[in-house]
């Protein structure tokens, strides 16, 4: 489990999923989590401040994805474009 006796900072929360970044002594010194109650969704330890910052942005970009769906794809009528250019 991600939380630990030492305080965590916390980088974001959506809709009961959060993300922590917890400071430890030892190298790799940056632990970085997202959790939704109790449970651990993803875990990773950086070296660097910088970088943890980072996976939280690209973390909580993914999930705003799956929870908001995939895009439909632009659908554009090539014809009407041909007789716009032609008009």
């Amino acid at each position: 489990m991600c939380p630990s006796s030492r305080p965590a900072q916390r980088l974001w929360s959506s809709g009961g999923t959060e993300c922590l970044l917890i400071e430890r002594d030892e190298a790799p010194r940056f632990e970085i989590c997202v959790m939704r109650g109790e449970d651990v969704l993803r875990q990773d330890w950086l070296y660097a401040k910088a970088s943890a910052e980072m996976l939280a942005e690209t973390w909580q970009s993914t999930l705003t994805r799956q929870s908001n769906g995939p895009n439909p794809p632009e659908i554009r009528n090539p014809q009407s474009s041909i007789r716009n250019a032609e008009a």
